[in-house]
């Protein structure tokens, strides 16, 4: 799965202290929405946002543009746990309104 045509809907920077081991946690969420790739399950209509976890230095990539936006993505698919992951996050461009509903 490369080069996915993927709305970004927000990257939020977050913070907090593990409440068991006492370990100070950081990280980048990143919402985001695949372009045409609807869910294939009977039970979702329509196409579900994807949160993925990325680490406090990879927030740079984000910063100077206005969300939501477009970006190419590149995935990972780890065969083992049949989980996908981003790889590389390419060509971010900031969208205005009329693009929006025209994305819709």
């Amino acid at each position: 799965m490369n080069n996915v045509q993927t709305l970004i809907l927000a990257v939020q920077k977050w913070a907090f202290e593990d409440e068991k081991t006492g370990q100070a946690k950081k990280g980048v969420s990143v919402h985001i929405l695949p372009m045409g790739q609807p869910s294939t399950s009977e039970d979702i209509l329509g196409t579900k946002p994807m949160k993925f976890t990325l680490t406090l230095d990879e927030y740079s990539q984000f910063t100077g543009y206005r969300y939501p936006a477009l970006a190419d993505v590149n995935f990972m698919m780890n065969f083992t746990n049949g989980k996908i992951t981003p790889v590389e996050f390419k060509n971010i461009r900031s969208l205005n309104f009329q693009e929006i509903a025209e994305l819709i």
